[in-house]
Protein backbone atom coordinates (compact mmCIF):
# COMPACT_ATOMS: atom_id res chain seq x y z
CA UNK A 1 0.00 0.00 0.00
CA UNK A 2 1.86 3.47 -0.79
CA UNK A 3 0.48 6.91 -0.97
CA UNK A 4 1.72 8.07 -4.95
CA UNK A 5 1.64 11.96 -4.05
CA UNK A 6 5.26 10.57 -1.89
CA UNK A 7 6.84 9.22 -4.81
CA UNK A 8 7.32 12.70 -7.02
CA UNK A 9 10.64 12.51 -6.32
CA UNK A 10 10.71 10.05 -7.85
CA UNK A 11 9.23 10.25 -10.98
CA UNK A 12 12.20 10.48 -13.90
CA UNK A 13 13.78 7.50 -12.08
CA UNK A 14 9.84 5.48 -12.98
CA UNK A 15 10.08 6.91 -16.36
CA UNK A 16 13.74 5.28 -17.32
CA UNK A 17 11.86 1.69 -16.36
CA UNK A 18 9.18 2.58 -18.63
CA UNK A 19 8.25 0.67 -21.78
CA UNK A 20 7.60 2.08 -24.78
CA UNK A 21 3.79 0.77 -24.87
CA UNK A 22 3.48 2.49 -21.60
CA UNK A 23 4.84 5.82 -22.65
CA UNK A 24 2.62 5.66 -25.64
CA UNK A 25 -0.56 4.99 -23.12
CA UNK A 26 0.77 8.03 -20.88
CA UNK A 27 0.59 10.36 -23.93
CA UNK A 28 -3.17 9.56 -23.70
CA UNK A 29 -3.21 11.36 -20.73
CA UNK A 30 -4.66 14.80 -20.26
CA UNK A 31 -4.59 16.08 -16.87
CA UNK A 32 -1.10 16.23 -15.62
CA UNK A 33 -1.76 14.58 -11.95
CA UNK A 34 -3.48 10.82 -14.02
CA UNK A 35 -0.14 11.25 -16.25
CA UNK A 36 1.83 11.24 -12.65
CA UNK A 37 -0.17 8.88 -11.04
CA UNK A 38 0.45 6.04 -14.25
CA UNK A 39 3.74 6.76 -13.97
CA UNK A 40 4.31 6.50 -10.07
CA UNK A 41 1.86 3.26 -10.29
CA UNK A 42 3.67 1.53 -12.97
CA UNK A 43 7.24 2.17 -11.83
CA UNK A 44 5.90 0.92 -7.95
CA UNK A 45 4.53 -2.09 -9.74
CA UNK A 46 7.84 -2.40 -11.26
CA UNK A 47 9.98 -2.16 -8.11
CA UNK A 48 7.54 -4.20 -6.20
CA UNK A 49 7.73 -6.98 -8.41
CA UNK A 50 10.86 -7.04 -8.84
CA UNK A 51 11.92 -8.38 -5.20
CA UNK A 52 9.93 -10.96 -5.87
CA UNK A 53 11.42 -12.10 -9.23
CA UNK A 54 15.01 -11.56 -8.68
CA UNK A 55 15.17 -9.26 -11.79
CA UNK A 56 16.28 -5.56 -12.12
CA UNK A 57 12.83 -3.27 -12.56
CA UNK A 58 13.59 -2.47 -16.14
CA UNK A 59 14.06 -6.06 -17.40
CA UNK A 60 10.32 -6.82 -16.02
CA UNK A 61 7.89 -7.16 -19.22
CA UNK A 62 4.45 -7.45 -18.65
CA UNK A 63 1.04 -8.50 -20.53
CA UNK A 64 -1.21 -5.28 -20.31
CA UNK A 65 -4.04 -6.97 -22.45
CA UNK A 66 -7.54 -4.88 -22.12
CA UNK A 67 -10.30 -6.79 -20.52
CA UNK A 68 -7.63 -9.90 -19.44
CA UNK A 69 -5.68 -9.89 -16.41
CA UNK A 70 -2.48 -8.58 -16.56
CA UNK A 71 0.49 -10.58 -15.80
CA UNK A 72 4.33 -10.62 -16.03
CA UNK A 73 6.23 -12.01 -19.09
CA UNK A 74 7.66 -15.12 -17.87
CA UNK A 75 10.59 -17.25 -19.11
CA UNK A 76 11.93 -20.50 -17.46
CA UNK A 77 13.89 -18.38 -14.80
CA UNK A 78 10.80 -16.59 -13.76
CA UNK A 79 8.80 -17.55 -10.43
CA UNK A 80 5.35 -17.93 -11.08
CA UNK A 81 4.42 -14.98 -9.59
CA UNK A 82 1.53 -13.14 -9.92
CA UNK A 83 -0.77 -9.87 -8.80
CA UNK A 84 -3.12 -7.53 -9.12
CA UNK A 85 -3.09 -3.67 -8.33
CA UNK A 86 -5.76 -0.67 -7.71
CA UNK A 87 -5.85 2.80 -6.60
CA UNK A 88 -8.46 5.64 -5.97
CA UNK A 89 -7.25 9.09 -5.77
CA UNK A 90 -3.29 8.93 -4.43
CA UNK A 91 -3.82 5.56 -2.70
CA UNK A 92 -2.08 2.70 -4.74
CA UNK A 93 -2.27 -1.36 -3.81
CA UNK A 94 -0.50 -3.97 -4.79
CA UNK A 95 -1.37 -7.52 -4.28
CA UNK A 96 0.86 -10.38 -5.31
CA UNK A 97 0.76 -14.39 -4.99
CA UNK A 98 2.95 -16.73 -5.80
CA UNK A 99 0.82 -19.70 -8.30
CA UNK A 100 -2.23 -18.24 -7.08
CA UNK A 101 -4.90 -15.71 -8.71
CA UNK A 102 -5.41 -13.21 -6.66
CA UNK A 103 -7.25 -9.79 -7.41
CA UNK A 104 -7.73 -6.68 -5.38
CA UNK A 105 -9.77 -3.35 -4.71
CA UNK A 106 -10.03 0.04 -3.22
CA UNK A 107 -12.71 2.55 -3.40
CA UNK A 108 -12.92 6.00 -1.69
CA UNK A 109 -16.47 5.89 0.85
CA UNK A 110 -19.01 8.59 -1.28
CA UNK A 111 -17.51 7.98 -4.48
CA UNK A 112 -20.52 6.16 -5.69
CA UNK A 113 -23.11 8.95 -5.87
CA UNK A 114 -26.45 7.63 -6.29
CA UNK A 115 -26.45 4.59 -4.14
CA UNK A 116 -29.98 3.49 -4.88
CA UNK A 117 -29.14 3.36 -8.39
CA UNK A 118 -25.41 1.73 -8.45
CA UNK A 119 -27.23 -1.09 -6.30
CA UNK A 120 -29.73 -1.95 -8.45
CA UNK A 121 -26.92 -2.14 -11.30
CA UNK A 122 -24.32 -3.98 -9.19
CA UNK A 123 -26.35 -5.99 -6.77
CA UNK A 124 -27.67 -9.27 -7.19
CA UNK A 125 -31.63 -9.34 -5.57
CA UNK A 126 -30.31 -11.02 -2.39
CA UNK A 127 -28.11 -8.55 -1.80
CA UNK A 128 -30.25 -5.68 -2.59
CA UNK A 129 -32.60 -6.82 -0.08
CA UNK A 130 -29.56 -7.18 2.43
CA UNK A 131 -28.59 -3.25 1.45
CA UNK A 132 -32.30 -2.17 1.70
CA UNK A 133 -32.69 -3.83 5.69
CA UNK A 134 -29.59 -1.54 7.09
CA UNK A 135 -30.58 1.87 8.20
CA UNK A 136 -29.93 4.19 5.47
CA UNK A 137 -26.78 5.79 6.90
CA UNK A 138 -25.42 2.96 6.03
CA UNK A 139 -25.81 2.49 2.50
CA UNK A 140 -22.79 4.33 1.21
CA UNK A 141 -20.27 2.24 3.63
CA UNK A 142 -22.04 -1.17 2.82
CA UNK A 143 -22.03 -0.48 -1.02
CA UNK A 144 -18.96 0.21 -1.27
CA UNK A 145 -17.43 -2.99 0.81
CA UNK A 146 -19.96 -4.95 -1.61
CA UNK A 147 -18.35 -3.11 -4.56
CA UNK A 148 -14.86 -3.63 -4.04
CA UNK A 149 -15.48 -7.45 -2.61
CA UNK A 150 -16.99 -7.65 -6.22
CA UNK A 151 -14.14 -6.21 -8.54
CA UNK A 152 -11.35 -8.29 -6.43
CA UNK A 153 -13.28 -11.54 -6.84
CA UNK A 154 -14.04 -10.71 -10.89
CA UNK A 155 -9.97 -9.26 -10.95
CA UNK A 156 -8.71 -12.68 -9.78
CA UNK A 157 -10.88 -14.72 -11.88
CA UNK A 158 -9.18 -12.31 -14.51
CA UNK A 159 -13.00 -11.41 -15.78
CA UNK A 160 -12.85 -7.97 -14.71
CA UNK A 161 -15.62 -5.48 -16.42
CA UNK A 162 -16.35 -8.62 -19.31
CA UNK A 163 -19.05 -10.12 -16.30
CA UNK A 164 -21.68 -7.85 -14.92
CA UNK A 165 -21.27 -7.27 -11.18
CA UNK A 166 -24.56 -7.95 -10.52
CA UNK A 167 -24.08 -11.73 -11.40
CA UNK A 168 -21.82 -12.80 -8.35
CA UNK A 169 -23.17 -12.77 -4.85
CA UNK A 170 -20.12 -11.70 -2.59
CA UNK A 171 -21.57 -11.38 0.77
CA UNK A 172 -19.35 -14.38 1.92
CA UNK A 173 -15.55 -14.66 2.86
CA UNK A 174 -15.54 -17.95 1.37
CA UNK A 175 -17.33 -18.41 -2.23
CA UNK A 176 -17.10 -21.68 -4.23
CA UNK A 177 -15.97 -20.94 -8.30
CA UNK A 178 -17.24 -23.52 -10.76
CA UNK A 179 -16.71 -23.85 -14.64
CA UNK A 180 -17.31 -22.08 -16.23
CA UNK A 181 -17.43 -19.22 -14.17
CA UNK A 182 -13.64 -19.49 -14.08
CA UNK A 183 -10.65 -21.09 -15.91
CA UNK A 184 -10.29 -24.12 -13.75
CA UNK A 185 -10.22 -27.90 -14.29
CA UNK A 186 -12.33 -28.57 -10.95
CA UNK A 187 -14.03 -25.92 -8.60
CA UNK A 188 -12.12 -23.80 -6.86
CA UNK A 189 -12.56 -21.45 -3.53
CA UNK A 190 -12.28 -17.84 -3.82
CA UNK A 191 -11.31 -16.54 -0.34
CA UNK A 192 -12.42 -12.51 0.12
CA UNK A 193 -10.44 -10.43 3.05
CA UNK A 194 -10.63 -6.89 3.76
CA UNK A 195 -7.33 -4.77 3.95
CA UNK A 196 -6.54 -2.06 6.43
CA UNK A 197 -6.77 0.91 4.69
CA UNK A 198 -7.16 4.81 5.59
CA UNK A 199 -10.36 6.25 6.57
CA UNK A 200 -12.79 7.18 4.28
CA UNK A 201 -11.51 3.88 2.00
CA UNK A 202 -12.46 0.59 1.28
CA UNK A 203 -10.55 -2.30 -0.10
CA UNK A 204 -11.04 -5.93 -0.41
CA UNK A 205 -8.41 -9.30 -1.83
CA UNK A 206 -9.72 -12.16 -3.16
CA UNK A 207 -6.92 -15.08 -3.76
CA UNK A 208 -8.25 -18.36 -5.58
CA UNK A 209 -6.90 -21.46 -4.21
CA UNK A 210 -7.81 -25.14 -4.76
CA UNK A 211 -5.58 -25.86 -1.84
CA UNK A 212 -3.69 -23.91 1.36
CA UNK A 213 -5.55 -20.99 2.53
CA UNK A 214 -3.66 -17.91 1.55
CA UNK A 215 -2.53 -15.43 3.96
CA UNK A 216 -2.46 -11.92 3.33
CA UNK A 217 -0.16 -9.60 4.72
CA UNK A 218 -0.33 -5.55 4.29
CA UNK A 219 2.96 -3.60 3.90
CA UNK A 220 2.72 -0.09 4.29
CA UNK A 221 5.38 1.85 2.27
CA UNK A 222 6.98 1.20 -1.96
Amino acid sequence: MCDLGETNERHEQFMCSMSQTERQRLGRFRRPVDARRFVARRGLRREILARYTGFPPSELRFHDREMQRPALVRNPRTPDIRFSSASSGDLFLLAVACAMDIGVDVERLGAVGDVVACADRICTPAESAWLRSLPVEAWDDALCQLWTRKEALLKALGLGLSRPASTVDVRADRIVIAPPMADHPAPALCIIHSVDVPTGFRAHVAAITTGSEPVVQVYNGP
